[in-house]
């Protein structure tokens, strides 16, 4: 025997839209109304009875839903359902215009076609994506990037811990290997737009010159334990961090309860001769990027790295002209003048306040950072997006 409720159309939204709607489709084809006003729970309309959704999630598992209401409201509706794991829904003002001319059997034929119903999900999620982006547009071109208010809640309790552990980092690593680690990157950039972090940044990068990288590496791999554990000392303070050997760059990271790992990261700077073009840089970059993903471990792709930075002879100890190492992946993509940074530019390192911390940065940072970047004074494509997704802002 057939259910009597098979086949049956949930609405939700009772009002002036969710009436329109029961009215093309018939009495008999819709089951009920799902509202989130409260007080209209376990009252009927135009003999339909009026339910949460909480009621619906628990009763009517699997049934069509059709949302009926301003389109201004649809998304918040489509999210809620899709938190309660509900994924059988459409949106009528998206569909309204394709079935205008529709009978009533065309309209349950319109709305049980699973494959339509995800085609008109998709043109949903389409237009608010553009309706998101012309908003974020508008905000870009009517706001001031310097002007940003810093993050809040957890992810500023965690810059506010890397800024601590960077700083630490940064004075052991200067005492007992006589190197020094500059800030670049994202908090160079957040030092120069921000005077701090980058309102959604969530790590911390530091640049060495190559003689320096090495020390760095090869100090962490003579000395850390099988755990890849180290310990550091400055000022009679003490901190155990791991070591992360990565071809794309080094790291020393501690685990933090509530900030997930804090990490600093290493990445190379090197020297090159001054008859080097750059755009033949940029061509062997890039084919040292392809040919480094041929290999299966980290062991193997750091070695050919290596291998390659020690055979190009236009990789120097000493010269007017630096930039990122072969080892930074990043170094065939990124934006560039089209030249080298010139050494003046980056020497003397210079001590700045970050976030009332004492680091050292390039000699002219904010030229520094146009030979890397088009415009930090642009709202970025990144813009609010946490990069390592490891602390929120509640």
């Amino acid at each position: 025997m057939r259910d009597s409720t098979s086949g049956k159309i949930i609405l939700f939204g009772c009002g002036i839209m969710g009436h329109e709607v029961l009215e093309r489709l018939g009495v008999d084809n819709v089951l009920c109304f799902c509202d989130n006003d409260i007080s209209l729970h376990g009252t009927s309309r135009w003999e339909k009875d009026i339910v949460s959704l909480d009621y619906v999630k628990n009763n009517y598992n699997g049934f069509i839903i059709l949302i009926c209401a301003r389109i201004d409201k649809t998304y918040n509706i489509a999210c809620q359902l899709v938190e309660n794991d509900i994924f059988n829904y459409c949106v009528y003002p998206i569909v309204e215009k394709y079935i205008q001319d529709y009978s009533t059997d065309q309209l349950l034929e319109f709305f049980h076609n699973k494959k339509l119903m995800e085609k008109m999900k998709m043109k949903f999620y389409q237009s608010k994506i553009l309706e998101l982006n012309s908003q974020l547009d508008y905000m870009k071109k009517h706001s001031d990037i310097k002007s940003l208010k810093p993050a809040r809640g957890n992810l500023r309790k965690r810059q506010l811990a890397l800024a601590e552990l960077g700083e630490f980092v940064s004075n052991a690593l200067t005492s007992s290997l006589n190197i020094k680690p500059f800030l670049c990157a994202g908090n160079l950039i957040g030092h120069v737009r921000h005077n701090g972090f980058i309102p959604w940044d969530d790590d911390l990068d530091f640049g060495l010159i190559r003689k320096d990288y090495e020390l760095l590496w090869n100090y962490c791999m003579e000395q850390q334990d099988e755990n890849g554990i180290l310990t550091f000392n400055y000022k009679n303070k003490i901190e155990k961090l791991y070591f992360i050997a990565g071809h794309e760059g080094c790291s020393l990271s501690k685990e933090m309860e509530g900030y997930n790992t804090l990490s600093t990261e290493f990445f190379s700077f090197d020297y090159y001769r001054e008859d080097y073009l750059f755009e033949d840089f940029k061509k062997d970059a890039k084919k040292i990027k392809v040919n480094a993903c041929a290999f299966q471990t980290e062991e193997e792709k750091n070695n050919y790295l290596k291998e390659e930075i020690e055979n190009n002879k236009y990789v120097v100890e000493k010269s007017r002209l630096l930039y990122y190492g072969f080892d930074n992946m990043g170094a065939a993509e990124l934006y560039s003048k089209g030249k080298f940074i010139p050494e003046k530019v980056l020497f003397p390192l210079k001590k700045i306040e970050f976030e009332g911390r004492q680091f050292l940065i390039p000699n002219e940072p904010e030229e520094f950072l146009t030979y890397i970047y088009k415009d930090i004074w642009e709202f970025p494509d990144d813009t609010g997006i946490i990069k390592h997704n490891l602390a929120s802002e509640e």
